[in-house]
């Protein structure tokens, strides 16, 4: 066995070990070449398309790179497509660590017009502490990129993309149960189907300097359900959002958790559907995680359909203090003008607190072009018997004539 050696095994041709001869596989099977790779290995597959008919499985350690996105491409053999039941295009094998895939397409088969079995053809299912980087995802029908029960993986510089008329099921990225993940710079563009990221029950989870494009009937959002301690910064969304919310839509698996200590800051929103920014609370009838102390601060949202940022109580859920800082919003509300939360009913305005305790509202900028607006700041909510707002506002410059807030009592 070859011990700290860099090799390079090369798809269709054979290459000088500094042991020996690294024998490469059949061009068309690339599965052979990552099975004879060992930690430390890189696996190049040439410029060409792959058919896969079962799951390429990366051992610990290997690298597995293409000669670039969209010249090397992994197509999944939709003929064998109760391979992937479930599965992936590419996987660990058993629990591989410090795996890289990059520059490379990752591609699902799914063409316009057709369908496939349901949970059937995903694109990649991440181990610990795996890179991947400079992938294409598209015409994938599953999860494109899969983050469940690890720590210490990178999504960095991804395409998710799909072929006009191509409808796959699932998120783009997708998964839960994880800590310490980075997700940066990464592109997600209005033909891609699914949320753009959906992580449940995670931790330390960063999130920054992506780019969502949406289409006003395909909106590409980002979801955080049940997720605590993580950063959102820096991303750029147009017809999407931004939501942090309880998992209690999974409560039957365990103690509801509500969002605590997430700082959702910088991001630039334009023309979301509803919300640019929600933080959403729930309460359960057995155990259950309070949450608090998120901060929304330093983000620019334009033109949302309803509020530009909403923070939902529906009961008393929160143990810290929330923060509304430094965020410049403008022409909120422009679809709707009244609209029940779920939590009551809210009116025309910029941000809105319907309840909490102790939130701070504070040095926020709203710009109101079409007179439309009760109140920048609208704390608690119309026809329902719950805990009212309990926050402070200050400093909101508005637009002339535009009150900075207005209470439910």
């Amino acid at each position: 066995m070859r011990r700290g050696v860099r090799a390079t095994i090369l798809a269709g041709a054979c290459v000088p070990g500094l042991l020996g001869v690294a024998h490469a596989a059949p061009p068309d099977n690339p599965a052979r070449a990552l099975a004879r790779a060992e930690p430390g290995d890189v696996v190049t597959l040439g410029a060409r398309t792959y058919l896969l008919n079962r799951p390429l499985e990366v051992p610990r350690g290997v690298t597995l790179e293409g000669a670039k996105s969209g010249r090397t491409i992994l197509r999944i053999n939709t003929k064998k497509i109760a391979n992937f039941a479930y599965d992936f295009a590419v996987r660990p094998r058993g629990k591989a660590v410090d795996v890289t895939v990059k520059d490379l397409t990752i591609d699902g088969g799914l063409r316009a017009g057709e369908s496939l079995p349901e949970n059937t053809g995903g694109g990649l299912k991440s181990g610990d502490r795996w890179t991947i980087t400079n992938v294409t995802f598209t015409n994938i029908n599953y999860f494109k990129v899969w983050l469940y029960e690890i720590s210490g993986a990178t999504v960095r510089g991804n395409t998710f993309t799909a072929d006009p008329g191509v409808r796959g099921r699932n998120d783009n990225i997708g998964g839960g149960r994880s800590a310490r993940l980075l997700i940066d710079d990464n592109t997600f563009t209005a033909s891609s189907t699914g949320s753009a990221i959906d992580l449940l029950r995670s931790r330390r989870i960063r999130i920054q300097d992506n780019t969502l494009n949406g289409t006003p009937d395909a909106e590409r959002s980002m979801f955080l359900e049940g997720v605590t301690d993580s950063v959102v910064s820096g991303n750029t969304i147009r017809h999407g959002a931004v939501t942090a919310k309880s998992d209690r839509g999974y409560s039957a698996y365990g103690d509801l958790t509500n969002p605590a200590n997430i700082r959702i800051t910088g991001n630039r929103i334009s023309d979301s559907p509803e919300a640019g920014i929600a933080v959403v609370y729930a309460s359960a009838k057995r155990g259950q995680s309070a949450g608090g102390a998120n901060v929304v601060s330093g983000n620019t949202i334009t033109g949302s359909g309803r509020d530009a940022i909403v923070m939902l109580h529906c009961a008393p859920t929160t143990l810290a203090p929330d923060r509304i800082a430094r965020n410049t919003i403008s022409d909120a509300f422009t679809v709707a003008e009244y609209w029940s939360t779920g939590c009551g009913i809210v009116g025309p305005s910029a941000i809105a607190v319907t309840g909490g305790f102790g939130t701070v509202v504070r040095a926020n900028t709203v710009t109101d072009t079409r007179r439309g607006l009760v109140a920048a700041v609208w704390f608690g909510a119309n026809g329902v018997k719950v805990q009212q707002a309990d926050g402070t506002e200050s400093g909101t410059i508005t637009s002339p004539g535009l009150p900075a807030a207005h209470y439910v009592r």
